[in-house]
Order: structure tokens, then sequence, then C-alpha cells
């Protein structure tokens, strides 16, 4: 299956405990497959930013071209730095 050419957008939900990604294909108002695992036993940002690009591969294949992406990630967090303002969720993250 071949959908979408360089207008499709890979999203990202990142949850307490899991990750889900998805292709949003230019044009059309569903997502792809969704495909979704926990997040790695190994607590280590090297191992949250692997997760993210096996489910990436595994979201977009089959998908002609992927513009880029977009992540939804659980607040409070710092974005411009880059780290996580809780404990709780995403340790390895945190400031």
């Amino acid at each position: 299956m071949t959908v979408g050419t360089d207008n499709s957008v890979l999203v990202y939900d990142v949850g307490g405990s899991h990750v889900a990604a998805a292709v949003c294909p230019a044009n059309a108002y569903r997502l792809g497959p969704v495909v979704s695992a926990v997040h790695p036993e190994q607590q280590a940002s090297g191992a949250f930013v692997d997760l993210l690009y096996s489910l990436g591969v595994e979201a977009s294949s089959g998908f002609g071209g992927v513009l880029g992406a977009a992540l939804a990630m659980p607040g409070p967090f710092d974005f411009a730095a880059g780290v996580s303002l809780m404990r709780h969720k995403l340790p390895y993250l945190y400031a």
C-alpha cells in the first residue's frame, strides 16, 4: 500500500506508560494503522529515542513519503530544553 507522497506526517502520542505512532496522510481524515509499545524498561533517554525510531519505521511502512513528525508529550515539560519537569512519568527525561 503506497499512500501519500511527501505530504504525510508521522504523529506520536507519548503517554505516561506507552508511546503510540501513526501516519496521518495528506488530504485524509483518518490515521494509518496505529502501533504502540510500553516505555522501555531501560530507563535512559537513548532507549526512548530508539523506541520512537522503531515505532516510526513500523507506522510509516507502506507510505510513499513522510514530510515530518509531530510529538505530543505529557506535561509539564520544558520543550526548549527537552526535559520533563515531573518525576513520576518519563523519569529518565527529568531535569
